[in-house]
């Protein structure tokens, strides 16, 4: 898939590629490493204890999402992060986005997200994603006419539906109890 607005291309993750599996491996860890350093740890065990990090998730989502597409975000030659979807006819479940530092707030998630939101048609079919509560992306999700509906741990379960209507009226259901459990666990409100 290309897409036109900024120059990359969706390409399929080749899993028995060293490259791949590097470049994802670093993915992961650019996305962890502001967190990990505050642990005090020396960057060996920080980088260590990244890639064990790595391979579970990895595991995880091959074993947990067998029918998923998973897909590099690529920029001529560079992967510049992942897209992995698993779509069924209820539900499409945003597996995981994530790009490196340097490709953030360049609109590359916004179009890939909003690419989704065009292929469902049925107001019955839902798009989700899980967040961590502390992600700064949750304004992001927000602002694209997700709705919270479930903390489950650190995560938010965030869902997206094909009518302003029913969005509307989640929000209104969901919204105010997320609130209180998210204030009592951080202190922090959705809103």
């Amino acid at each position: 898939m290309i897409f036109n607005k900024t120059s990359f291309i969706l390409r399929p993750l080749d899993c028995s590629s060293d490259k791949d599996m590097s470049d994802i491996s670093a993915l992961y860890a650019s996305t962890r490493y502001a967190e990990m350093s505050a642990s005090g740890w020396p960057k060996e065990q920080i980088d260590l204890f990244l890639k064990s990090q790595f391979e579970s998730q990895h595991t995880f989502y091959m074993e947990q999402y067998s029918t998923a597409s998973f897909d590099l975000i690529q920029i001529e030659d560079k992967v510049v992060g992942r897209f992995y979807v698993d779509r069924s006819e209820k539900q499409v479940i945003i597996v995981d986005i994530a790009l490196f530092p340097e490709y953030r707030n360049q609109k590359i998630g916004e179009q890939l997200i909003t690419a989704l939101q065009q292929e469902i048609l049925d107001p019955e079919q839902r798009l989700t994603i899980h967040v961590e509560h502390v992600n700064p992306a949750l304004s992001f999700y927000k602002r694209l006419g997700f709705y919270p509906v479930e903390l489950k741990g650190v995560y938010i379960l965030m869902e997206w539906v094909n009518s302003a209507e029913i969005r509307t009226e989640k929000r209104a259901q969901y919204e105010p109890q997320l609130n209180e459990e998210l204030y009592q666990i951080s202190g922090k409100l959705f809103t």
